[in-house]
C-alpha cells in the first residue's frame, strides 16, 4: 500500500518551494528556454472525461479551460498552428498496456467514441487544428507529433492541458529532450490536487521549461509578425 511507504509520510524538514528555489539556483539548477521564433501551442488532453466532476477521473477545471480558451484565440490571430491531444482506447482496453494496470479506470472510461474522450467544447477544434490520438502520458510517444512540429518548423512548444503532473509533465520533458523551447502558461494547466500541481511546476520550472504567466506568452504572440504556416493534413 502507498500509506505503508516513507515518501507519503508527514515531514516537517521538507522544504517549501521557495526555500527549495534558492537551494536549486545555488546549484547552477535556474537556466532558461527562452522563446523562439516559430511556435505552435500543444493542448494536452483537455477532454470532457478530465474536465467533468461528474467523472470519477476529472475534476473543475473551469478557469484553466478558460484561460487556455484565451491563449488559443491569440495564437489564432497570429497563425500559430494548434495542437489538441486526446487519449482514446479500443473497447477491450488492451492498447492502454501497463498503464491500465496503473489506471485500470482510464481505459474503462476513454473509451474511443465513448462520449468522454472528446474534446471540451469550450475550446473545441477547428478544421485546420491538428488532433493527436495517444495511448500513454507523453504526447510524443507513438504518435506523429515530432515529425508535423519539424515539417512546421517549430522551434517552441507552448505546452497547456492537464494533468500537470501526468501526461503535462510526461510532454514536457519529451518536447525539451527533442529539442524544443519549451513554454508553460502558469493558469493554463491544472490538476486534481494542488500538492501534485505546485511539485510539478517547480520540477519543470527548474529542469526542463520556462513556467511563465499567460499574460507574458499573449504578449510574446502579439509581437510575432502575422504569418502563413505551412498547411499538411489535419492529423486525426
Amino acid at each position: 500500500m502507498l500509506e505503508d511507504l516513507e515518501f507519503t509520510k508527514r515531514d516537517e524538514k521538507i522544504l517549501y518551494i521557495a526555500d527549495a528555489m534558492e537551494k536549486y539556483k545555488k546549484a547552477g539548477i535556474s537556466g532558461k528556454a527562452n522563446f523562439g521564433e516559430r511556435p505552435v501551442v500543444l493542448i494536452v488532453d483537455v477532454q470532457k472525461g478530465f474536465t467533468s466532476t461528474e467523472n470519477p477521473l476529472g475534476g473543475n477545471m473551469d478557469s484553466m479551460v478558460e484561460n487556455i480558451k484565451k491563449l488559443i484565440g491569440e495564437a489564432r490571430r497570429y497563425k500559430v498552428p494548434i495542437f489538441y491531444t486526446r487519449v482514446a482506447y479500443r473497447e477491450d482496453g488492451k492498447d492502454c498496456g501497463v498503464f491500465g494496470e496503473k489506471v485500470p479506470t482510464l481505459p474503462k472510461w476513454f473509451r474511443d467514441g465513448g462520449g468522454w474522450d472528446g474534446i471540451d467544447g469550450r475550446i473545441a477544434p477547428r478544421q485546420d487544428d491538428f488532433i493527436i490520438t495517444k495511448k500513454m502520458p507523453s504526447a510524443f510517444f507513438g504518435t506523429d507529433l515530432f515529425h508535423l512540429l519539424t515539417y512546421l518548423k517549430a522551434d517552441t512548444v507552448i505546452i497547456n492541458g492537464c494533468t500537470t503532473s501526468g501526461c503535462v509533465r510526461a510532454t514536457v520533458v519529451d518536447s525539451m529532450s527533442h529539442g524544443f523551447r519549451t513554454i508553460i502558461p502558469e493558469e493554463c494547466v491544472q490538476d486534481r490536487s494542488p500538492g501534485p500541481h505546485k511539485a510539478s511546476l517547480f520540477d519543470m520550472a527548474t529542469k526542463y521549461a520556462d513556467v511563465v504567466k499567460l499574460a507574458t506568452v499573449l504578449d510574446y504572440l502579439r509581437r510575432l509578425p502575422k504569418r502563413e504556416v505551412l498547411q499538411t493534413p489535419t492529423a486525426r
